[in-house]
């Protein structure tokens, strides 16, 4: 089943008033976090291949919601420490696309993610792993005001426990 995670006002990604960002929606499934994804010719770097810093943008925003979500002693968002980002194939704009994020667990504080933007069929258009550590408590109760949660909408229990404040 699943699981939405909240989306903010103006990321990039997924800010849903951003004018000129994505607007993508994660959803936590299976034990790890997804988002489907299409991105418009609008973003591309050469004709019909989304732009390298486009594909590197999706994979780190959906891995930094991983360690909130999958790490049981978590009670924060994660900034990026290192992120490296391998190219396998040109990513097809104007295509059905989906970026998978699985975390992979913490040591001495740093979280520790992979990720893969491919299609429907498995094809593997980039490949990533992330170090993310945890934001300090103060910008996360920055961030949370910028956090969206509609009505109507499933979203991860620690989403609501956490953000909510339910």
């Amino acid at each position: 089943m699943r699981e939405y995670i909240p989306h903010s006002t103006g990321c990039f990604i997924c800010g849903q008033q951003n004018p000129v960002g994505l607007r993508h929606r994660f959803f936590a499934e299976n034990g790890a976090l997804y988002s489907d994804v299409f991105v418009p010719a609008d973003y591309c770097g050469f004709k019909d291949v989304v732009h390298g810093g486009i594909c590197t943008a999706l994979l780190d925003e959906t891995m930094g919601w991983s360690p909130f979500i999958f790490e049981d002693s978590l009670d924060r968002l994660c900034f990026t420490r290192s992120l490296e980002v391998k190219f396998r194939k040109n990513t097809p704009t104007m295509t059905s696309l989906i970026v998978e994020a699985k975390y992979q667990g913490m040591h001495k504080g740093i979280c520790e993610v992979t990720g893969e933007l491919k299609d429907a069929s498995g094809t593997v258009f980039a490949s990533a792993s992330g170090r993310f550590i945890p934001i300090p408590p103060e910008k996360m109760n920055e961030t949370i005001q910028y956090l969206v949660m509609e009505d109507g909408v499933c979203y991860h229990e620690k989403c609501i426990k956490y953000l909510k404040g339910i």
